[in-house]
């Protein structure tokens, strides 16, 4: 059956109306792998999260499977009306068919750029996570939004305290002007809060051949309400900056090598706050920095990735390491093996010092993933 055929198919299922009068595409990828995972931490810092701190275990995981239709229609005088519809597909979850908050937006395009309504990518992952060329789940999501214990090792502060995609949000994308282009995104989500516009993001990025240069801020309003805040832990201002020189690997894909780099403002129970720095007044200064390579050769990538965390006011790091290789079948069927090791250092822990008899020294965590990929 023909893809357009099949989309209109797919849509209809998903109760997606008037496909059929635009050019629709179905696509969709599978991702699931083999992993093994070893935390190993502290017994004292193990006690006080409710966490078992040396158990190794193996499951398979689903690694961002998605389905979905995306297409436009020409409206004529260089006006076309855009759309995208995914879905994350949970390959390993039973019954549990659909999951994550997948791109679904719509709306129109011309020569004086796009503007697109609904859940979509933010331009702070348009800049930071061009670096998110790893196949497992442990990689980037691990390294921009942290764990939870249910992963393994709970972290106090967790990477940009970021998200991939906001729902309730309007972009503006401007065209390209000579290699330069820019992005800004409002989220109004409707809840209660101090202020009508939850979240604003901006970008600016420039791309000549294989050079990629990036900047972002965010910015969540509540966080200006101290009283709000405190009762939201992932509260934040963020701005990150992405230096690269690309490459392309067997598919077709930019595999960068790269340097980032970000500094954010935590509102979190957690951690101490830094009270004297205007950019961060009030909340926890995160600084995060990240050198990334990849080496092609045939139809094998190599990468290598290296980030470091550091809390202003906080006795501890983070140190976090992939080494990951991927064998391409084809453009759209390939195989990885990565492995990821974590180290965070928490000595003299100021805020979980203060609690009679607890005293946590560190935390380490290890995993081994192995999967396959295929996309259509």
């Amino acid at each position: 059956m023909k893809k357009s055929a099949l989309a209109l198919a797919v849509a209809a299922t998903l109760g997606v109306a008037g496909v059929s009068q635009a050019e629709t595409t179905l696509y969709g990828s599978a991702r699931v792998s083999v992993d093994w995972v070893k935390p190993d931490v502290d017994s004292r810092y193990a006690r006080f999260f409710g966490i078992d701190g040396g158990s190794q275990y193996w499951e398979v995981v689903n690694n961002s499977s998605r389905l979905g239709v995306r297409g436009s229609e020409d409206l004529g005088n260089g006006l076309s009306a855009i759309y995208q519809y995914e879905f994350g597909v949970d390959v390993t979850g039973g019954t549990n068919y659909f999951n994550s908050n997948r791109p679904r937006w719509v709306g129109l395009k011309g020569g004086w750029g796009a503007f697109t309504m609904g859940t979509q990518w933010t331009p702070y992952y348009n800049v930071v996570g061009i670096q998110d060329t790893f196949e497992s789940g442990k990689s980037f999501n691990y390294y921009l939004r942290g764990t939870t214990s249910a992963d393994g090792i709970p972290i106090l502060y967790r990477k940009g305290r970021a998200e991939f995609r906001e729902g309730n949000s309007v972009v503006y994308a401007t065209p390209n002007w000579a290699g330069f282009s820019g992005e800004a995104m409002l989220k109004m989500d409707g809840l209660a809060g101090p202020n009508s516009i939850d979240r604003w993001d901006l970008n600016l990025t420039y791309e000549n051949g294989p050079l990629f240069v990036g900047g972002t801020y965010f910015e969540h309003e509540e966080s200006d309400d101290k009283q709000y805040a405190a009762a939201i832990a992932w509260l934040t201002d963020v701005w990150g900056v992405s230096l690269s020189w690309q490459q392309y690997n067997p598919d077709d894909e930019y595999d960068p090598f790269l340097i980032t780099g970000n500094e954010s403002c935590v509102a979190g129970n957690a951690i101490p706050t830094d009270t004297g720095d205007d950019f961060c007044s009030g909340q926890a200064k995160v600084n995060d920095y990240t050198l990334q390579g990849s080496y092609t050769f045939g139809n094998n990538v190599l990468r290598a990735s290296y980030s470091y965390q550091k809390v202003d006011n906080f006795d501890g790091d983070v140190n976090y390491y992939e080494l990951g290789l991927e064998h391409f079948f084809s453009k759209r069927t390939r195989v990885w093996t990565e492995g990821y090791f974590f180290d965070q250092e928490l000595d003299q822990v100021n805020e979980l010092e203060d609690i009679p008899g607890i005293s946590i020294d560190n935390s380490k965590k290890w995993a081994v993933s192995v999967g396959i990929r295929h996309d259509f």
